[in-house]
């Protein structure tokens, strides 16, 4: 569905398709406890998702609808895959909560004492979940500056406004939204493109970039090869193609260009908490 057979495919450590990983699965199971244990991080996320919910739903069978998804990111060699920062826990927590409910209304359903235990779990997982969630996110909710954007994503907001409509467009992942509605744009990568506009940052690491000194480089080998700096602030430079001279490395998309694959940087991965 991706298009590209294996640019999803993130589980060498078992194989280079799925159809060698269940062959070495079948010969070597325990590759599947290797790969769901080689860093650090990977054993904490079910210990964060599980604990933080008193392990009630370890009582529940539901649970194992959990077990593909949970597998899907421990089994990963993308450190994306196994921080909670992201939005990969999204369809994991109403399976999860949906097992609590359902170990507690058994209890509920007993005996008188089994009820007020009953209660006593809900309450002190709703109080738990509430502290998580007021520890991690709600302060920062409460926090005024919390709804202000950065220097930097305002720049690139102000970038795009600039952009004219219908034009060839290179640009930050993260503004790329706001331009798809009104103009042919791709994703700035590794690959020069060869578009009328770029909109790229400068001083800030932005994906799929390893370094913020690679988009630095983008810019300087655009402005040696035909391209002009029209705008700059609050490091986001934008940039107009003035004449047809060609740059080096550059492909145009076509109907048989295939995505760039994610290389993630070497200091993602090491914090449960942070992407």
């Amino acid at each position: 569905m991706g298009g590209q057979p294996d640019y999803y495919w993130v589980y060498g450590p078992i194989g280079p398709n799925a159809g060698s990983a269940l062959g070495n699965l079948l010969g070597d199971p325990l590759l599947l406890v290797e790969a769901a244990t080689n860093a650090a991080v990977k054993p904490l996320l079910p210990l964060w998702l599980f604990g933080t919910l008193l392990l009630l739903p370890l009582r529940s069978a539901t649970t194992l609808c959990l077990l593909p998804l949970l597998a899907e990111r421990m089994l990963s060699d993308n450190p994306n895959h196994w921080s909670i920062a992201h939005h990969y826990d999204a369809l994991l927590w109403p399976v999860l909560l949906t097992a609590v409910l359902e170990v507690l209304g058994r209890l509920y359903l007993r005996s008188g004492t089994h009820r007020r235990a009953a209660r006593g779990l809900g309450t002190a997982v709703v109080a738990g979940s509430l502290l998580c969630s007021l520890l991690l996110g709600g302060i920062s909710v409460l926090t005024p500056a919390y709804w202000r954007p950065s220097a930097s994503n305002a720049a690139l907001v102000r970038g795009a406004q600039r952009i004219p409509d219908g034009a060839l467009v290179e640009a930050d992942n993260q503004v790329v939204p706001r331009l798809v509605d009104r103009t042919d744009v791709v994703l700035v990568d590794a690959t020069p493109r060869g578009r009328d506009y770029v909109l790229i940052r400068s001083d800030t690491r932005t994906f799929p970039f390893q370094t913020a000194h690679e988009q630095a480089e983008r810019i300087e080998l655009l402005l040696a090869h035909g391209y002009r700096r029209v705008w700059a602030e609050d490091g986001v430079e934008l940039l107009h193609r003035e004449s047809d001279e060609p740059v080096p490395g550059a492909r145009i998309p076509d109907g048989n260009s295939t995505p760039v694959k994610e290389i993630v940087p070497r200091d993602v991965g090491h914090n449960l908490f942070k992407g």
